[in-house]
């Protein structure tokens, strides 16, 4: 296991020894010489001369516990542990899809990770999850060659993601010893939860596809139109094509994008496709460079009247504005308008309801409209709507009120209730079933004469039957063509009656023919790979769909760059897992202090016992009377 130090700077205590060597190479050693008496000093001393500074080095018992006292001191401060256990690390992975760019470099990076993590031999445990929380983790275990395939088979494709969440829960996995790490491709600063940064992007040109629209021209043909995007600093020239049915394809052109702006395409869907692919030419991000989509086709609608007195003008309104709503018998329509006369309850069957009675003379709603918090009526100003007071069929228990003139209801929304049979069908000698008037569903009552109103200029209105008419479209059991966006639930495109068997999705092909088949559940999501799929059961198809990316966000590497404050990290993880004073500490500052003790025993001066006796003993001093003459110096021969 690897030595580590909880407080490395305390290491540089360590300079002391050169310190310490220092002070004794520059002490000098001088001989004591026994004299008799203080005046042979003077002659004994020599002239002061210059001479080397550095005298060889002599060991002693000092120099060594001095040497002894900093290897210790340095000890005390750095805190050297010896961990016991594995280092915990978890990788929080931007799973946005501008990661899909620097698969290699993530790889490199993380691998370098490792060989730091392990450095000494210490055991690592990694764990790799998705910035998105519910998303299932990538891997967990020791085997570095093992999750880092994993990564390099990771493809994501979703737009950026807060990595709070994500970070707090990989907090929790590892604890407060062990190291968490966002890999992302834009540095962040100031992450949660004591996270280190391991920024791995850079700026790459790039130019992609980012969206394709669809419409129906006023000729009878279908037009497409694309955007393309280059938010790269120099101008792109790309090359483009259509593609359809596998072998069928437009030839090549050239588009000039500019740095930092868009371009347009369009043209005409050829005649029969259904799935049909745009393309570009390759670059270093090739989620971008295609784009499936497919040939619009809403669920059919079709329209019955019941009563007498609907307007004509509504019918043909609606027929002309609402997509693919066409006329049909009662008995297999969809919805109903239904015309009632003053306040009799309309049938319940799925539709618009109105009352058609009243007079031009009668007088006006006079209080303001207020509607309701409802999705059928969100965002719509009703200001200028104006209304006769008619006799209409009263609100019913349980039907949500969307409009309000005072006290009088104008818009009810009523719940789907049974369908609704013709009495006289009804046999009662051999209990033959009725026959249904109409279909079972919501029903959107007007409380009010359509014809005595202002409805058929008020846009309001206009986008209220709309809405509702979708509402029907969409719980219809039939097949839906939708655009999808990788990863996107599929559940608000399939009606509730498709949970009720079990459901499969096939990728396909563009000329409709199956690549692969797995089953599902209806909440289950889109394909995180561009392109098409359908959703079927053993009798119906519920879903065609083409999948594509359009994120211009993650198509923008100006703001990529790259980060690592994966060092400092480690480092803080290893002083977390050391607690504040552990069972050498003690030991160590016991073995300080006896260092110093023995040092000062060893540096006290020491002094000879007879000399003590001697000073002690007045007696036993010669007299300055009894000392010899001192004899002049001899004095230096002339020259």
């Amino acid at each position: 296991m690897p030595l580590v130090f909880a407080n490395p700077w305390g290491l540089l205590a360590l300079l002391g020894i050169p310190v310490v060597l220092a002070i004794h190479f520059l002490h000098r050693h001088r001989e004591a010489i026994p004299v008799s008496t203080l005046f042979l000093i003077e002659i004994a001393r020599e002239p002061a001369r210059s001479g080397r500074r550095w005298h060889r080095l002599i060991p002693s018992v000092p120099m060594w516990l001095q040497l002894l006292l900093v290897l210790l001191l340095a000890t005390l401060l750095a805190r050297p542990h010896l961990p016991t256990s594995a280092l915990r690390v978890a990788v929080v992975v931007d799973d946005s899809a501008s990661m899909r760019a620097f698969h290699s470099d993530l790889a490199d990076a993380l691998a370098d990770l490792d060989r730091v993590t392990r450095r000494g031999g210490r055991a690592t445990e990694w764990l790799v999850i998705p910035a998105n929380p519910t998303r299932p983790r990538l891997y967990a275990g020791n085997d570095p060659a093992e999750w880092i395939a994993t990564l390099g088979d990771w493809k994501p494709v979703e737009g950026w993601r807060d990595p709070t969440a994500a970070l707090r829960l990989a907090r929790e996995r590892v604890g407060p010893d062990g190291l968490v790490v966002y890999a992302t491709d834009t540095p962040r600063d100031n992450l949660p939860s004591g996270a280190a940064l391991l920024s791995v992007g850079r700026t790459i040109a790039n130019a992609g596809i980012a969206g394709v629209t669809v419409t129906a021209r006023d000729d009878g043909t279908t037009g497409w139109q694309a955007v393309i995007v280059n938010p790269s600093p120099d101008e792109a020239r790309r090359e483009w094509w259509l593609g359809w049915d596998n072998s069928n394809r437009t030839p090549a052109s050239t588009i000039t994008i500019p740095a930092g702006g868009m371009t347009t395409l369009e043209g005409t869907l050829p005649e029969g496709a259904t799935r049909l692919t745009l393309r570009l030419d390759g670059d270093p991000f090739p989620l971008d460079d295609s784009f499936p989509f497919i040939r619009p086709a809403p669920k059919p609608l079709a329209m019955a009247r019941l009563g007498e007195g609907v307007p004509a003008w509504l019918a043909e309104r609606m027929t002309r504005s609402i997509p693919r709503l066409g006329s049909a018998p009662i008995a297999t329509a969809d919805f109903a308008l239904i015309a009632t006369e003053g306040e009799t309850n309309p049938p319940p069957v799925a539709g618009i309801a109105f009352s058609t009675a009243g007079e031009s003379g009668a007088p006006f709603l006079g209080d303001p409209v207020v509607s309701a918090t409802h999705p059928l009526v969100q965002g719509l100003a009703w200001a200028g709507l104006a209304v006769q007071d008619v006799p209409s069929p009263p609100p019913a228990p349980g039907d949500v009120v969307l409009l309000w003139s005072g006290s009088h209801p104008l818009a009810s929304l009523r719940t789907a209730a049974p369908p609704a049979t013709d009495s006289e069908s009804t046999n009662p000698e051999n209990d033959t079933p009725p026959v249904a008037l109409g279909p079972s569903g919501p029903q959107l009552v007007l409380h009010f004469n359509p014809t005595l109103s202002n409805i058929e200029r008020l846009p309001a209105a206009a986008i209220l039957l709309l809405r509702f008419a979708e509402t029907i479209r969409a719980a219809k059991a039939a097949t839906t063509w939708e655009q999808l966006e990788p990863a996107q639930s599929l559940a608000p495109f399939l009606p509730p009656t498709a949970s009720h068997r079990p459901l499969v999705m096939e990728t396909l092909a563009a000329d409709g023919s199956v690549i692969a088949s797995l089953p599902v559940a209806a909440a289950d999501r889109a394909p995180d790979e561009p392109g098409f799929l359908r959703v079927r059961d053993d009798q119906s198809i519920w879903l065609e769909a083409a999948v594509a990316f359009a994120d211009p966000r993650e198509s923008d590497f100006r703001p990529r760059a790259a980060a690592d404050t994966t060092a400092n990290a480690l480092t803080a993880a290893a002083r977390q897992s050391i607690p504040a004073s552990g069972p050498s500490h003690p030991l160590l500052i016991l073995a300080a202090l006896t260092a110093l003790l023995t040092l000062y025993h060893f540096s006290a001066p020491k002094r000879d016992p007879s000399e003590l006796a001697d000073s002690s003993d007045p007696a036993g001093s010669p007299a300055p009377a009894d000392l010899p003459p001192q004899s002049p110096p001899a004095s230096a021969p002339s020259a």
